[in-house]
């Protein structure tokens, strides 16, 4: 059925015994009844047995960014809503760069996770496990890739250890303020971001751009430019607020 809300599937018949809307992802694919697949494996009619319900997530996740919801399935009926929404372009946009520096596509797993990050901005590992309801190896997983990859990013440690997308994510979404603004950014950091909004400012910024990019007052903003001048990385023109610094 399609209606205002998006698309709901409905099967006759409830999950059968060890399989949850919890566990879908990740418990073995079993049949009601055993002998119909091998059957019709045997007959020719079947290549494999197996499920296509990781398809599912992908399709739903890689072109909506959005997961599906199998929350509303019952004893006696699986009922499987994918919500109407406006295409998350960046998160796309996100996946599809990703997936071309690695020359292959995403897990299912690497998706949800991805998916949480960019809804909730920063997770600890025990939150991603929460929320994704995978099994905790598979959680870990997809983390420690994504973080190798360099499109998430760790800080601190132990159990407070937090993940958020990485500054790369915001640059290619043009949303580097949020990145900064969620994020212990170091002086020598905080540097570094103020060169790269210059570069993509035609080589010049102003104190609201840096004030905005790293949530600086006036005055912190002035020292850190002021800085930056004195050691030869940038020149002003102008006075005071309405001064523009340019990249040597």
């Amino acid at each position: 059925m399609i209606d205002a809300d998006g698309l709901t599937i409905s099967n006759p018949g409830g999950f059968i015994e060890g399989i949850s809307g919890n566990n879908l992802l990740s418990a073995q694919p079993r049949s009601r009844n055993p002998r119909l697949p091998l059957i019709l494996k045997t007959a020719g009619y079947a290549e494999q047995t197996g499920r296509d319900v990781d398809k599912i997530y992908i399709g739903s996740l890689a072109n909506s960014g959005t997961m599906p919801d199998y929350s509303q399935s019952t004893s006696t009926e699986i009922n499987l809503f994918i919500r109407r929404t406006v295409p998350d372009e960046s998160f796309i946009r996100m996946v599809s760069e990703e997936e071309k520096g690695r020359g292959n596509s995403l897990s299912v797993w690497a998706l949800i996770i991805l998916s949480l990050l960019k809804e909730h901005r920063r997770l600890t590992m025990s939150q991603l496990h929460e929320f994704s309801r995978l099994e905790e190896r598979r959680v870990v997983g997809a983390v420690e890739d994504l973080v190798k990859s360099g499109i998430v990013e760790a800080s601190g440690s132990g159990a407070s250890r937090s993940y958020i997308l990485s500054s790369k994510v915001y640059k290619t979404d043009n949303t580097l303020p949020a990145y900064v603004r969620q994020n212990n950014i170091s002086v020598t950091r905080q540097r570094g971001l103020v060169l790269e909004l210059a570069e993509k400012n035609g080589g010049e910024v102003t104190f609201s751009d840096v004030m905005n990019l790293l949530g600086l007052s006036y005055i912190s903003a002035y020292r850190l430019l002021k800085k930056m001048e004195d050691e030869g990385k940038l020149k002003h023109e102008g006075k005071g607020r309405s001064s523009r610094y340019f990249i040597v």
